[in-house]
């Protein structure tokens, strides 16, 4: 595993900056939804919410919403 040091301003939430990452990982398929979930502390549904309010899917494709909507019907 790598490690980034970051020098940010004190007024920056560092737990918003990390859920940046991790989500925008997320988003590129670089990390799962429940390792990031993991590296910050949180549960996997609450990462998957957090994740929707930057705009990135939780989806990998059509086919994968498909199939999750298949499973609510």
């Amino acid at each position: 595993m790598q490690t980034v040091t970051l020098e940010l301003p004190d007024t920056v939430d560092l737990r918003e900056v990390r859920l940046m990452i991790f989500a925008s990982l997320f988003g590129k398929g670089a990390i799962s939804s429940g390792k990031a979930a993991a590296l910050l502390g949180m549960e996997r549904i609450d990462f998957l919410t957090a994740v929707g309010e930057y705009g990135i899917s939780i989806f990998s494709d059509e086919d994968d919403l498909k199939r999750a909507l298949d499973i609510r019907l």
